[in-house]
């Protein structure tokens, strides 16, 4: 038995991880987005301090991050009453239907797998 290993096709299929990572980042940062679940005021929060960090992406890890002193409050605390007028669904924890074992954490793992094939030319 021979086995050849060629590189340029593993660099390429290491590439489109990561560029399935970018993409499954930037993915679910729109979801986010349509499910309207950030509490919402005049936006700022949602639509100017969330993006998707690719600072750790060479480790095969993205964040989407909210850059507003009062997230952390908002986000855990989902007893507050949030007003709905702009965002329907407003609620605190609002990342956490995307995370291991929230509704669509599926969804964020088929959107990767989808990206992988789409990138890799598989």
């Amino acid at each position: 038995m021979r086995i050849e290993f060629y590189d340029s096709i593993i660099n390429a299929l290491e590439e489109a991880a990561l560029e399935a990572l970018d993409a499954t980042g930037e993915q679910l940062l729109t979801d986010v987005t349509n499910a309207q679940i950030m509490p919402f005021d005049v936006g700022t929060m949602q639509n100017d301090a969330t993006y998707v960090d690719h600072s750790r992406r060479a480790n095969g890890q993205v964040t989407l991050m909210v850059d507003e002193p009062y997230a952390r409050r908002l986000y855990y605390h989902p007893e507050y009453n949030f007003q709905t007028v702009n965002n329907p669904n407003a609620k605190g924890l609002w990342f956490e239907d995307w995370a291991d074992g929230g509704k669509y954490a599926n969804k964020v793992r088929e959107n990767y797998a989808a990206f992988y094939k789409r990138f890799g030319g598989i």
